[in-house]
């Protein structure tokens, strides 16, 4: 059924279902938004700490002390950071591509690959990062994987195994 077809057969029904049956869509656009900007950053950070080294990633964030030189840290936290930052990339991009190729046509394996994946990545953020207070303003990629979560999860569990569409 082309989408032209399955819009006016939606539509024709309640508003509801009409709103249940795309939830799913915005829960991979909140993915694939979520990747996009663990990409950006990933690379930003990355590129910092390549230029100018952890003085330079700190000038990224909320740690602002300009007197912190490479000398304070050994060689080994700044490589540890670069394969921080290289993951972030890595995460946002399969973020990205299960998102727009298989969140978009509410797959279940896409669902559950986003959710297991993106979830680990983002409670580790969560735990490691916000709780304890160290960057406290970086929640917008936490909310579109929670909003990821909310719609990807109503678009599964509302349209049927054999509903599930295979045309974008």
């Amino acid at each position: 059924m082309s989408d032209y077809h399955e819009h006016a057969r939606l539509r024709s029904g309640d508003n509801v279902t009409y709103m249940k049956a795309y939830t799913y869509k915005i829960g991979a656009i909140c993915y694939a938004l979520w990747g996009v900007i663990h990409i950006a950053f990933g690379g930003m950070f990355l590129y910092s700490l390549l230029s100018g080294g952890i003085p330079a990633l700190l000038k990224l964030s909320e740690v602002t002390n300009s007197t912190i030189s490479a000398q304070d840290y050994p060689g080994i936290l700044n490589g540890l950071l670069m394969e921080h930052s290289w993951n972030l990339i890595w995460f946002g991009l399969f973020a990205l591509i299960v998102g727009v190729a298989m969140n978009w046509k509410n797959s279940r394996a896409g669902y559950w690959m986003n959710l297991v994946v993106v979830g680990a990545a983002e409670l580790g953020f969560i735990v490691t990062i916000i709780v304890p207070g160290y960057f406290t303003s970086a929640i917008l990629g936490p909310i579109l994987w929670i909003l990821a979560v909310i719609f990807s999860t109503i678009g599964i569990r509302t349209m049927p195994h054999s509903e599930t569409r295979t045309n974008a």
